[in-house]
């Protein structure tokens, strides 16, 4: 397998208050040994973040109400900081990051 990929919810942007969030089924994320790209909206609108691996400062898990969350923090000022993502199955994804090399949170 060279990508993992799953539909979700998302947030991409500045911080929660200037950013494009959706639910399920707009936000989407891409995993691989390479990056991390979440996207988040419907064409015409859409917002996309690909954080490449040598460039990701942490992976970290947010909490909500009733979900779990992954946050990805770029280490690059040119990416969108506040980049999560809501996974409708958090364990699936926690193992897909550690399969292609990821610490998982």
């Amino acid at each position: 397998m060279n990508t993992y990929t799953e539909r979700g919810g998302a947030w991409v942007g500045r911080s929660f208050w200037w950013c494009l969030s959706g639910t399920w089924p707009f936000g989407g994320i891409r995993v691989s040994r390479e990056a991390i790209e979440v996207s988040v909206g419907l064409w015409p609108l859409v917002r996309r973040a690909v954080i490449p691996a040598a460039e990701m400062r942490a992976l970290r898990r947010r909490r909500g109400l009733p979900f779990r969350g992954l946050q990805v923090v770029p280490d690059r000022p040119d990416l969108p900081v506040f980049v999560v993502y809501w996974p409708l199955r958090p364990r699936r994804l926690w193992a897909a990051l550690r399969q292609f090399g990821y610490t998982a949170p």
